[in-house]
């Protein structure tokens, strides 16, 4: 029998807006705070003209029944 599963997903703009209020943090960086935060999961980039103008992050979580 499968797990039941919920999923919570994060808006990339969330993670923008921190990178937006301080400059100096690089696309990468987010994107390796963001992969340290999670546990199961997927992040999902989106590039425009080869820059990263998206993050998009799913969590899974799931439960034994």
């Amino acid at each position: 029998m499968s797990q039941p599963s919920s999923d919570n997903q994060r808006s990339g703009l969330h993670l923008a807006k921190e990178s937006a209020s301080n400059p100096k943090v690089a696309p990468l960086q987010v994107v390796a705070d963001a992969l340290d935060q999670m546990r199961y999961g997927v992040i999902q980039l989106t590039v425009h003209d080869g820059k990263l103008v998206q993050l998009d992050i799913t969590e899974r979580r799931r439960f034994a029944s």
